[in-house]
């Protein structure tokens, strides 16, 4: 799934329409919106929290998050620009907690027994090279290199402005982690979760906390691949999708504030078409920090992470904010706000009505194209007659499969199903019912990616 700017039309005059829109639904409407969004410290969109607040790993890291040593250009250039994978050693991972030892041009530099230290490039840049504890200078072998002093030196004078540091089996279990559930969600759900976070706006909102707030402001969505080098993951860009602005930072913003960001990624980034006016991501730091200050006290500081963040229901809520007109004047949204319907709804459906309906169809008439029983029938009936109802049953009893006939009963009689599930598994199995009797060129995805 890809993010999207939200346009807040909430706080915009409403639409003219030809039906009357009862403010009472309205009102009820918008406090519902307001509790689909978590705009608080506890969402990680609006404060990152990098470490543990209690316990006993307080002040350590948390799980599954990780601080790039390389800066915000270079990850630029090398995921969206180039399109390449950056790999763990490149990335200069850095954990807060344990050690790593990382490796260097496929060579070994802190071994894990700390009983050898090899001679270390006269260059490293942004690698950093440690063990599984981090050693001392006594623990190091002397080197008479006086270039190789130098850059021994270097390497110990990182690992002292470190909190902590990664041990490498840790990143590559946590790294296998990550993976796997990211995978999970996108195979279940079809969404993005994985992200890379590009600059952080340092500052304090008085109506959410004293407390100095931490936010991204940058993604580029990732993933997380293998690699038959030592390092094992790479990460690379989600293929065709967009780096975005903080949605959730930006809805906030114009809740709160009344004040429209209007930043464009994509846009401002865009080198190929005005190499004159070629922007670097610091320039985009720049102009965010430019536009927040304003109205809000804080600095933006050049920090890349690894996280996991949702945005599932800010898509949602865009969505009802879009279409607040047609919500409000759904005669079942008006239904379960307690108004009584503009339009009225049967709330009676008569089940053994439509059980013998079905029984008496003729065998012309039905166009199931999976078998079903006398319940699921019934249910089938009770769809094409256009009646609103609930179909219950534990896993396995044949939803699906019901739900496969309901769609090619509707498609015989010339009308278009929109199936719409939480997660896309359950889309994938209606489907693939449907591509298994010759329907599936008469279906079309447009869930996240598949987008076409």
């Amino acid at each position: 799934m890809e993010l999207k700017e939200i346009e807040n039309v909430l706080d915009e005059p409403v639409q003219e329409s030809s039906e009357k829109i009862n403010p009472v639904i309205e009102n009820k409407l918008r406090r519902w919106c307001d509790t689909l969004l978590d705009l608080t410290k506890r969402n990680p969109s609006i404060h990152f929290a990098t470490k543990v607040k209690g316990g006993k790993n307080k002040g350590k890291r948390k799980n599954n998050i990780f601080k790039f040593t390389l800066d915000s250009n270079t990850i630029f250039e090398s995921l969206v620009n180039k399109n390449e994978s950056i790999s763990l050693s490149e990335l200069g991972l850095i954990d807060l907690s344990k050690g790593f030892k990382s490796i260097y041009e496929g060579r070994e530099y802190f071994h894990r027994d700390k009983s050898e230290y090899e001679s270390i490039p006269d260059s490293i840049d942004n690698h950093i090279d440690c063990v599984q504890e981090q050693p001392s200078a006594q623990e190091i072998t002397p080197i008479t290199n006086e270039a190789n002093i130098q850059t021994q030196t270097t390497v110990l004078e990182k690992l002292e402005e470190l909190d902590e540091v990664y041990d490498n089996n840790e990143v590559i279990n946590q790294f296998t982690r990550i993976k796997r559930d990211t995978e999970s969600i996108v195979e279940e759900r079809g969404t993005q979760v994985l992200y890379v976070v590009c600059g952080f706006f340092e500052w304090k909102d008085p109506l959410l906390s004293d407390e100095i707030l931490n936010t991204p402001l940058i993604f580029i969505p990732v993933t997380i691949q293998k690699t038959r080098t030592k390092d094992r993951f790479s990460i690379q860009m989600v293929e065709s999708s967009e780096v975005e602005f903080n949605p959730t930072f930006a809805y906030l913003i114009k809740k709160n504030y009344g004040i429209d960001l209007n930043i464009d990624i994509s846009e401002l980034l865009n080198t190929s078409e005005n190499i004159e006016n070629e922007k670097t991501i610091k320039d985009i730091f720049d102009l965010i920090e430019e536009k927040l200050t304003k109205i809000l006290q804080g600095e933006v500081k050049d920090e890349v992470w690894l996280g996991k963040f949702w945005f599932e229901k800010l898509v949602l809520l865009t969505d009802i904010q879009k279409n607040i007109n047609a919500f409000v004047n759904d005669p079942i949204i008006q239904n379960i706000c307690g108004e009584k319907p503009q339009t009225k709804i049967e709330h009676n459906t008569n089940l053994d009505e439509l059980s013998k309906q079905a029984e008496d169809k003729k065998p012309s008439e039905i166009f199931e194209i999976l078998d079903a029983d006398s319940s699921q029938r019934c249910a089938i009936e009770a769809a094409i007659n256009k009646k609103n109802f609930v179909l219950i049953g534990p896993p396995g009893t044949g939803k699906s499969q019901t739900i496969a006939n309901i769609i090619a009963e509707c498609i015989v009689r010339g009308k278009r199903v929109l199936f719409v599930s939480d997660k896309l598994a359950a889309l994938k199995v209606v489907k693939k019912k449907l591509e298994a009797c010759n329907l599936g060129k008469l279906c079309i995805s447009i869930h996240g990616k598949e987008i076409k």
